[in-house]
């Protein structure tokens, strides 16, 4: 719809348009989110500019002088569309074009609330007074649809003109509501703790991401998160519309299920994991984490002993999670909880902390991490207890442990005895290793948004054969407390196990997967050839910057070759920042990194319009991660990453000559990266970084 935006707002000459030029481009570059509804004209009419008319499945039509207005323009499509969606929907169940009221309204509530500070200022100066207090009343916290008014819908249905029927609306219908009334950049950041928020100034969470398009930004920040893609949130938005016609015509239950049955199916399908694996999906790596160790005690009657692999670049909540405590202060189910509490329903356990590096920082060699390893399993074992060794496989600077070598032989030696969980929440994996880790035996978490650069957050377990049949056959229900951060729903088929779970369903989670899964698919479908040649090429034009630069030093894999490196080829690129040949603390290195991520062309006198231009880009790469420098001076490492959409963005049109040449467009991009780090350092002080 964003095109037809753009034209009613050329068409129209109104002199305020010209001075509202920023908060135009802001407004067409939202309105990519908005919904592709087929066959839904939108008309801009002259004669009657006061209007806003809905003409049923066919037409929006829209008054110029409300294009005076961008945001209030905005608004009006964001709920037209909206309607038209919903109206389509019912037409396949009993026609009520009250459901089509109450989604709409409640939809453009929560857009607005998603919209900046001074766009919802703006909007409210221009706001209707019929709609005002109709908005109030749906936007309350103790809003319940089936209280709304039949004076609220008359308000509503003046749009349209169509009439109600006098019956209760059908109670099967505004669960529908309740579910999928919500737009889907909201619904991205629901199912999920606080870190999906985003502040209300530059839209951004706390790892400096979008949960709609950021097409502005240079992004190279998969090791940690990514905004998602205009190509994953507009399959995204069609799979919200698939899945709100399924439920009307087959109910919320089995419309879910079947979606979720043919996730699974595609994620098997791109992973090559077979159909004899199992799948769990949650709303976070972390909490994959936290369902694992819930599941390990129901069970394993005798006591558990964690073994966590490279402590010290894993998730900071997984050792919390996997000790049965709290690691935020809201839950997945956005319940208030207190972190570092312990979870009610779970015993105590041992986790046992093996870190990548000694007490001084350095990296420790491989064959001192598989020992430290075997002897905390046979320690275990000695005092009666259930060893789960959780292995890492690629950490968030890229090293792995413990040894391949180590790994193939805890079958032979061990046997059953041993529970092996790889941590490849990276997912920087060939399919290959992938199988071969099922082979053995071991489970595995992965995520869809690092590598695949899917929205944050989403986490899955890998289950194989032996463990998904021991998981259904046992009665032991997991801990009482997990209820606060997972439903039933999250276990594909109903197993004792999560029968104190509450029944429900969390779209979030299964939306923030499936646009993870499009960017899986669309990856997969670059021949293996170019996709090996494309990586190369990038990877080295990062290394090689990072080498030739004098700020930026990279984080050296150490020159022992017994160093735990992953096996896969290096595509998360650590390196510490210098300033006069002195490396930046960890707040200061942490400062660049929030710098780069923002405009920054008003906060320093730069002193031409190349490094206007270079200051106001938006640079988005991998958050600091605390390192010593030269393993004596604390400080902090930043990223540049290969994410998988650097390779698939660039074989759009499939034309081998392109994909080359798109993906020096990438290098060009690193290129103002590192310009750009350059330049805060030269106005360091006006920066707030010295």
């Amino acid at each position: 719809m964003d095109h037809q935006l753009l034209e009613g707002f050329l068409n129209n000459q109104a002199p305020e348009i010209d001075a509202q030029r920023a908060q135009l481009i802001r407004v067409l570059s939202r309105s990519g989110t908005l919904p592709k509804v087929a066959d839904l004209q939108v008309q801009y009419i002259h004669s009657q500019p006061e209007m806003f008319v809905m003409i049923p499945g066919k037409q929006l039509r829209i008054g110029i002088r409300l294009l005076q207005q961008p945001v209030l323009a905005l608004v009006a499509l964001r709920y037209g569309i909206e309607w038209h969606m919903w109206y389509k929907a019912v037409q396949g169940a009993d026609g009520d074009v009250r459901v089509a009221d109450l989604a709409a309204a409640r939809v453009a509530v929560k857009f607005m609330e998603l919209l900046p500070d001074d766009d919802r200022t703006e909007l409210f100066k221009n706001f209707p007074d019929d709609l005002k207090e109709l908005f109030a009343v749906v936007s309350k916290s103790s809003f319940k649809l089936e209280d709304f008014e039949q004076t609220d819908i008359q308000v509503i249905a003046k749009f349209h003109k169509l009439q109600a029927p006098k019956r209760p609306i059908n109670p099967d219908w505004l669960r529908i509501i309740d579910y999928l009334a919500v737009p889907t950049e909201a619904l991205l950041m629901s199912g999920g703790d606080l870190r999906l928020n985003i502040e209300t100034r530059y839209l951004l969470n706390v790892y400096g991401c979008r949960p709609f398009p950021r097409p502005e930004a240079f992004s190279f920040a998969s090791s940690t998160a990514t905004s998602v893609s205009n190509h994953a949130f507009d399959l995204t938005q069609k799979q919200r519309e698939q899945i709100i016609s399924t439920s009307f015509l087959h109910g919320l239950t089995s419309a879910f299920r079947q979606q979720q049955h043919d996730l699974f199916s595609r994620l098997r399908k791109a992973l090559h994991l077979g159909n004899s694996t199992a799948l769990l999906t949650s709303p976070s790596g972390t909490d994959i984490s936290l369902l694992f160790a819930g599941m390990c005690q129901a069970l394993y009657a005798t006591p558990i002993t964690h073994i966590l692999v490279a402590s010290d670049e894993t998730g900071s909540g997984v050792p919390m999670a996997l000790a049965g405590c709290h690691f935020a202060d809201t839950s997945a189910l956005n319940q208030p909880v207190t972190k570092e509490a312990a979870i009610a329903g779970f015993v105590p356990v041992e986790v046992l902390k093996i870190p990548l590096r000694d007490a001084a920082g350095h990296l420790k060699v491989r064959s001192t991490l598989d020992a430290e390893v075997d002897t905390a399993i046979k320690n275990a074992m000695e005092a009666g207890s259930k060893p789960v060794l959780h292995v890492m496989d690629q950490s968030k600077l890229g090293y792995a442990a413990p040894s391949q070598e180590y790994l193939t032989r805890i079958p032979a030696q061990f046997g059953n005895q041993v529970l092996v969980l790889v941590d490849n929440s990276q997912l920087r994996m060939d399919v290959s290793r992938i199988e071969n880790y099922l082979n053995l035996g071991f489970l595995m978490t992965i995520t869809g948004s690092k590598y695949y650069t899917g929205p944050p957050f989403s986490g899955a377990l890998v289950m194989p054969k032996w463990f998904a049949e021991a998981v259904a056959a046992c009665t032991n229900a997991i801990p009482t407390g997990l209820g606060n951060y997972f439903l039933k729903s999250e276990f594909v088929n109903e197993v004792p196990m999560a029968a104190t779970l509450a029944d429900g369903y969390n779209y979030g989670s299964y939306l923030r997967w499936y646009a993870a899964l499009v960017e899986m698919e669309r990856y997969f479908a670059i021949p293996s050839t170019l996709r090996s040649m494309g990586r190369e090429l990038f990877c080295e034009h990062v290394a090689g910057r990072i080498r030739n630069s004098p700020f930026m030093e990279a984080l050296e894999q150490s020159p022992n070759h017994q160093a735990p490196y992953a096996e896969e080829p290096r595509t998360i690129f650590p390196f510490f920042i210098l300033k006069d040949g002195r490396v930046l603390s960890q707040p200061q290195a942490d400062r660049v990194y929030r710098l780069l991520n923002m405009d920054i062309s008003k906060m320093a006198p730069f002193a031409s319009d190349v490094e206007q231009r270079i200051a106001a880009q938006a640079c988005h790469i991998g958050q600091p991660v605390k390192v010593r420098y030269h393993d004596s001076e604390p400080s902090a490492v930043v990223r540049i990453s290969l994410g998988s959409r650097i390779l698939s963005e660039s074989w759009v049109n499939r034309d081998v000559s392109l994909f080359f040449y798109e993906i020096e467009s990438q290098m060009h991009q690193v290129d103002l990266v590192c310009s750009k780090i350059e330049l805060i350092l030269k106005y360091a002080s006006a920066l707030e970084v010295a």
